[in-house]
């Protein structure tokens, strides 16, 4: 079976524009991102077809070039619904599952993503792991679920917290604390922010190349023992405010939607 790993990117964010091609080190972070999941993926065992999943504006366009660099496909899909992009994604490339690597998580696990292709490829259909810090998990959705769910569910932006149309009481849940230290603070591996840029540049500068083969806990660790989490200082809150401002604003919209019917 085919399993797609998708990685919903577009260049038009309001916080931090094009932030998926700020560059440290000499690539950008798109490209770290991707080159560290394929450089671990036969290490780990998994075997996912990788695809960049974007939105149809032209801004976008550029990340077509970027897919054939780093030898990876692209999608163009729905400008407003993620859920619905990776549903479309599966489609296109007749595929049995897809999991869901966020653009902005730049450190995403590559541990996580063959947890859950496994998953997948026996047959389960919804996993995700949990246990480490915010923007290293990943879910994973056989196609058959996600067109279901969908199904349910109209809406026609879903972008922040989109998995919540999704029913966990049927979730395969794989924890994966115990494969990274305990930090002193919640560390959160998103790029939203300038502060966010920083933080991974710094990361990216201290383990160089070795980045693309660092495992979790040598991330983790390298943030804990050089002080990184430092960086980003006082974001968590904007983050949050931020996160629970746009769900408001999603489901507010939904409810007019619905009203004018």
């Amino acid at each position: 079976m085919t399993v797609i790993c998708a990685i919903p990117v577009r260049l038009g964010s309001k916080r931090l524009r094009r932030k998926h091609l700020i560059e440290a080190h000499g690539k950008t972070f798109l490209e770290w991102l991707v080159l560290r999941l394929v450089t671990q993926q036969k290490v780990l065992g998994a075997n996912c077809r990788y695809v960049i999943a974007s939105t149809i504006e032209e801004e976008n366009a550029i990340l077509k070039d970027i897919a054939t660099d780093l030898k990876i496909d692209v999608f163009f899909g729905d400008s407003n619904n993620i859920p619905r992009r990776l549903s479309q994604a599966i489609d296109h490339f007749d595929a049995s599952g897809v999991i869901c690597v966020d653009g902005d998580d730049i450190a995403c696990s590559p541990h996580a993503v063959s947890v859950v292709e496994a998953g997948l490829q026996k047959g389960e259909n919804y996993l995700k792991t949990c246990g480490l810090p915010l923007g290293m998990n990943v879910a994973g959705f056989s196609r058959i679920f996600l067109n279901s769910q969908l199904q349910n569910y109209g809406l026609k932006v879903l972008e922040t917290g989109w998995s919540r149309i999704f029913d966990d009481s049927i979730v395969q849940t794989v924890d994966l604390v115990h494969t990274v230290p305990a930090a002193p603070v919640d560390l959160r591996f998103t790029l939203d922010y300038e502060e966010d840029a920083r933080f991974f540049k710094a990361i990216i500068n201290e383990l160089g190349v070795g980045f693309l083969t660092a495992n979790d806990a040598e991330i983790v660790r390298c943030v804990i023992e050089k002080r990184l989490y430092e960086l980003v200082d006082g974001t968590d809150s904007k983050y949050w405010e931020n996160f629970l401002n746009q769900l408001d604003q999603e489901d507010s919209s939904a409810e007019g939607s619905h009203a004018r019917k």
